[in-house]
């Protein structure tokens, strides 16, 4: 199943609440996977279940919505 699809079926049910979260254009490689690293080691805080998801699906997926409504 697709992401957007899936999304859709999720928000038929669930109340879903997409947060962004800023890439790492213009920083150090070395840096960006250090931090990446570390925020793996972390436990998620914040709402379950989360996932990652790239912008432009989001704005597919709403773009989509918005059409049909």
């Amino acid at each position: 199943m697709e992401l957007p699809s899936t999304l859709l079926k999720l928000a038929e049910h669930h109340r879903i609440q997409l947060v962004w979260v800023p890439g790492h254009m213009g920083v150090d490689g070395a840096i960006v996977d250090q931090l990446a690293r570390q925020g793996c080691s972390h436990p998620l805080t914040g709402p379950e279940p989360a996932f990652g998801i790239y912008v432009k699906v989001t704005r597919g997926v709403i773009r989509g919505w918005t059409s049909t409504k």
